[in-house]
């Protein structure tokens, strides 16, 4: 078998660091698997992706600067029938939080959310009344974003410096709504692990709004 482990050719970030594609290729050839870690946007157009017998999503984070040419590459391996292990779909679901208030809506406890538009200054000051008084903060961060990725917490007494941070990530001229305003900074996820009847929630909301 080959397995492709396809990673990135440059990180959003210079501090982001695939450390574990090196021990999972290594692990892989001692089973006797044959793998090779291709970059998903290979600049060159050198990788045959019908040679792999699977592809591995391993650490394609280059995507979230670079999201539509993204999802043409998703839209190119739909087509030439590869098996990918990370489901095309599932993928265009995560790589947005829009996700968030398409739960919300449906009934299940996330991160109170804000997609913020043109008015950004308005809706983050109306944002902060809503916040207990022993933490009164948001958190501003890309709709579409990983590893924290231009992502940056305020207080109350920051508001200026919030609508400058949200200013800086919106383009009106693609989406006015770029970015995401999490109320309350936790993590999003963490009812999976309290409340299994939310879970089966989350899944049956994705699923009607995939």
């Amino acid at each position: 078998m080959r397995v492709a482990l396809v990673t990135s050719e440059r990180m959003p970030q210079d501090n982001w660091h695939d450390a574990d594609s090196a021990l999972l290729a290594a692990e892989l050839e001692r089973l006797g698997v044959t793998v090779d870690t291709p970059a998903w946007e290979n600049e060159e157009n050198s990788t045959d992706w019908a040679d792999y017998d699977v592809l591995v999503l391993q650490s394609p984070w280059s995507m979230w600067r670079k999201l539509a040419e993204f999802d043409q590459w998703l839209a190119e391996r739909e087509a030439d029938g590869s098996r990918m292990l990370n489901p095309p779909d599932v993928l265009r679901i995560g790589s947005s939080k829009r996700y968030l208030t398409t739960l919300a809506e449906a009934g299940v406890v996330t991160v109170p959310t804000i997609i913020l538009g043109p008015d950004a200054r308005e809706q983050i000051l109306r944002a902060y009344p809503r916040r207990s008084a022993s933490r009164r903060t948001v958190v501003i961060k890309p709709l579409s974003s990983g590893g924290a990725l231009d992502t940056r917490e305020f207080t109350a007494e920051r508001l200026e410096e919030a609508v400058a941070h949200a200013a800086n990530l919106i383009d009106p001229e693609t989406d006015p709504g770029l970015l995401l305003l999490e109320v309350e900074a936790v993590a999003p996820v963490k009812f999976f692990t309290l409340h299994p009847e939310r879970a089966a929630a989350f899944a049956q909301a994705i699923d009607s709004g995939a």
